[in-house]
């Protein structure tokens, strides 16, 4: 499964300890992760993945601070939504 590009989560009961599974996934990316209880600290996992470009977090409670935090981090990442300026 390391050749993985893409995995859609939405939805599903996914946690953020569960996240640091999905490092394995070096090929990923994308990833949807929208409507699941994910918060900001899981996220942080998600920067070991390499090539994740599209990250969908619709319906999370992921703060605008933290969505921030990770562009700074890795300007590469598209993260949807976008916020507004």
């Amino acid at each position: 499964m390391s050749h993985l590009a893409g995995l859609g989560l939405e939805a599903t009961r996914i946690s953020d300890e569960a996240l640091s599974e999905l490092c394995e996934l070096r090929g990923l990316t994308y990833l949807n992760l929208s409507f699941t209880s994910v918060t900001g600290q899981g996220l942080d996992s998600l920067l070991k993945l390499p090539n994740l470009t599209h990250l969908i977090l619709l319906g999370t409670k992921v703060s605008a601070a933290k969505i921030q935090e990770l562009k700074r981090k890795k300007p590469a990442l598209r993260i949807y939504p976008a916020l507004k300026k």
